[in-house]
């Protein structure tokens, strides 16, 4: 039986390995983790236990997918209308170190090509999804993205906001009903954008 719910402390560890592995040969994480302190694997592993322990910690939005007792996927999301980003800049430091200032100026490109195609309508934004490789396949990472937009009706947004670097989930997000907004180009890797209404 799969079951989607709120991220919770427990699984912090379990999430952040589904993620970090799911990100693998990720052409942005690629480059922006190029010349780090630790190799990509560390790197990933590093910033997705960031992401998640900040989610849980400050309690924002992130959600796993359970299948027969275990965790198979997870989804890290961001609110378009939280306004307390600034303050959180201490749970981001370790991964803020460890990065090269080349890798660092990835991370400002994205913002600048997110900046061009961002949904200004309140949203949900889809920030990481990943799923395990042995459960690719059985609707997980559908299941994830219909929890997303429950949540975004639960805050009352009508709209789930995403996107990718990966050419192949173009067709995968078009095909769960996501509108393509445009490609933006990030230092010379091209950035897919999407929206979809709830």
């Amino acid at each position: 039986m799969l079951i989607v719910r709120r991220l919770a402390e427990e699984d912090i560890e379990s999430a952040s390995t589904v993620l970090a592995d799911a990100f693998e040969g990720y052409p942005f994480l690629d480059r922006a983790f190029d010349g780090a302190r630790h190799d990509q694997l560390a790197m990933r592993q590093l910033m997705f236990r960031v992401g998640t322990t900040f989610r849980v910690k400050t309690d924002r939005p992130a959600l796993v997918a359970i299948l027969d007792g275990q965790l198979v996927g997870a989804t890290t999301l961001t609110r378009s209308d939280d306004e307390r980003a600034d303050s959180d800049q201490d749970y981001w430091q370790p991964l803020l170190d460890a990065m090269s200032p080349a890798g660092l100026e990835v991370f400002d490109a994205y913002d600048a090509a997110q900046s061009t195609f961002r949904v200004h309508e309140p949203h949900l934004y889809v920030v990481a999804i990943g799923v395990r490789p042995d459960v690719h396949g059985k609707g997980i990472g559908r299941a994830l993205l219909n929890g997303a937009a429950s949540l975004a009706r639960e805050y009352g947004f009508d709209w789930v906001a995403l996107d990718t670097h990966e050419e192949a989930n173009v067709v995968k997000y078009q095909r769960l009903g996501f509108e393509y907004l445009g490609v933006g180009d990030v230092m010379g890797l091209p950035n897919w954008f999407f929206r979809k209404a709830v």
